[in-house]
């Protein structure tokens, strides 16, 4: 089974500050999840998901909204049908905290 990890990096988007929430990629995952996992890294980090997928951020009133009121803000990435970033063929599952840690 392959176990799923995530990072939490910070970055600038459109000149304010953004925290980012991706998934590592494990060593040991099969071809396609790694290549999904790296398109999402990709996207993540502000470029284009070879499928020509980018993030598209709420306009800069919302965006200056939430950061006044403290909320974080949604954040929509449209891959094309069949790009390995939406994981086809794969179900995501959340195991909840890791049992001892």
């Amino acid at each position: 089974m392959t176990e799923f990890r995530y990072l939490v990096r910070t970055t600038t988007l459109h000149g304010e500050r953004a925290l980012i929430l991706e998934t590592e990629i494990p060593d040991n995952a099969p071809a396609d999840i790694k290549e999904g996992l790296s398109r999402r890294a990709i996207v993540n980090a502000g470029g284009a998901c070879p499928c020509g997928a980018r993030a598209i951020l709420p306009n800069r009133a919302a965006r200056r909204r939430a950061t006044r009121l403290g909320y974080a803000i949604e954040v929509t990435v449209q891959h094309e049908p069949g790009c390995l970033a939406l994981l086809p063929g794969y179900l995501p599952v959340d195991l909840g905290p890791e049992v001892g840690s």
